[in-house]
């Protein structure tokens, strides 16, 4: 069945006039829904603009207090992804309410078998990246924070992010996104997207109306019975950057609910989208996870420990160019990658174990400096300003290979053409990933 025109009469709109609240009369900040819906959309912006001045520079984790921790199961993870120019708190009024857990307050919200909610910060702002790279950076936190079932959030163009990231790249790194939450996001391109904001940002360009980047996005949101049934769509009446049509992809079994008084912002400090959102949040955890968690570690594991570090590279702000690291961290991804579908080659055949492997590729002489990759690392600090004035004793990037070689030194490496089955991304260890 072809997806209708949205109104409000054909959206799955939520009726929350008889939805009770004790805490209302005890908000200390503005609560949109609880006005005439003239000011609905006035003082939602005003609540937004408060939580973006709030916003980290680092992943911001909430544990669910009801998750019902298990031996056999991790849980469902929510990762949140703000819009242009917002920041990491875009989501933390609305998940802040669907944490609740106090006397008074309705608790409860998400199901129990929500783990945590990651509250998600992007590098690259300022350079104007596309929305791949936005899509690269969420696996990264993903991969090292151990989760492998997933639900995303996006807000504006963060919803195009979360889909890029479940059509093209999630598979691809083991992660299993059950169901992709966008709130006003700009599938069918925003009119803002214009001249000159498009020259200056790549992910801008990228969501003009009908843009070749778009359309790509949209077929693959549709192609499968699958794609269309996991995307929860959350529509603004009075958004002015977003037009109802935009915000939703065509396809069958489309999920949508339309907040008729909310503008572009103001739809996420709404009291009335927690009910639709714990309804969705149902049916997506319906099936419990029969996950086991493994601690065995293998090449695969330290595969997908090299990609989330590479991601995190290229991305953060360097002084000097990070490019011989990036160089050196890729070509040890590629080894891995091939090592990890059991085509062992002919590098380093006294390598025995994964640790022995790294060893002997970081001893590599590079032909043009003479350097060997150990060297080069150590050359090319500078990950941030500070070290203009001083060095530190030993930069993230060795710190990073100083503990994979550390981890993986008893971890055997595959026989020559022998397949080896892959481990789960929630085995790989804690290592220290931060900037190189």
């Amino acid at each position: 069945m072809p997806h209708e025109p949205l109104t409000q009469a054909s959206a799955q709109t939520e009726d929350s006039s008889s939805w009770n609240h004790s805490d209302s009369d005890t908000e200390t900040a503005p609560d949109s829904s609880h006005v005439t819906p003239i000011w609905a959309s006035t003082l939602g912006v005003v609540t937004h603009s408060a939580y973006w001045l709030q916003g980290k520079s680092e992943d911001t984790i909430l544990s669910n207090p009801c998750f019902k921790n298990s031996d056999s199961a991790r849980g469902y993870a929510i990762y949140c992804v703000h819009g242009t120019a917002d920041g990491s708190y875009a989501f933390k009024k609305l998940v802040d309410r669907l944490l609740e857990n106090r006397p008074g307050k309705t608790s409860n919200w998400l199901p129990e078998s929500v783990s945590t909610i990651h509250l998600l910060p992007f590098k690259g702002e300022s350079s104007g990246v596309s929305i791949e790279a936005y899509a690269e950076q969420l696996v990264s936190y993903i991969i090292k924070n151990k989760d492998t079932h997933v639900i995303l959030w996006g807000h504006s163009r963060g919803g195009d992010v979360a889909a890029y990231c479940a059509e093209f790249l999630a598979a691809k790194l083991d992660i299993t996104v059950h169901g992709v939450f966008a709130f006003c996001s700009p599938f069918a391109g925003s009119s803002l997207a214009i001249f000159p904001l498009t020259t200056l940002s790549t992910s801008v360009a990228e969501m003009q109306p009908d843009s070749p980047f778009l359309k790509n996005l949209r077929t693959a949101m549709t192609r499968t019975k699958e794609s269309r049934q996991k995307y929860y769509y959350f529509v603004a009446g009075k958004d002015s950057l977003v037009s109802p049509e935009s915000a939703v992809v065509e396809g069958q079994a489309s999920h949508v609910t339309l907040m008729p008084d909310h503008g572009h912002l103001s739809i996420l400090t709404s009291r009335k989208i927690l009910k639709p959102i714990r309804k969705y949040l149902k049916e997506v955890t319906a099936h419990p996870l029969a996950q086991t968690l493994s601690k065995e570690l293998s090449v695969r594991t330290a595969y997908l420990a090299l990609e989330a570090q590479h991601i995190d590279l290229k991305y953060r702000p360097h002084v000097c160019s990070s490019e011989p690291k990036l160089k050196i961290l890729n070509e040890l991804k590629s080894l891995f990658s091939e090592l990890a579908t059991g085509n062992r080659g002919e590098h380093f055949p006294e390598a025995k174990t994964v640790a022995d492997f790294i060893h002997q590729y970081m001893q590599t002489i590079d032909p043009l400096t003479r350097l060997s990759f150990y060297k080069i690392i150590e050359q090319h600090l500078n990950p941030s300003p500070f070290s203009l004035f001083w060095r530190s004793s030993l930069s993230r990037s060795q710190t990073f290979i100083k503990n994979l070689i550390c981890t993986y030194q008893d971890v055997p490496l595959p026989e020559a053409n022998a397949p080896i089955p892959e481990a789960p991304a929630s085995s790989i260890p804690n290592l220290i990933l931060g900037a190189m």
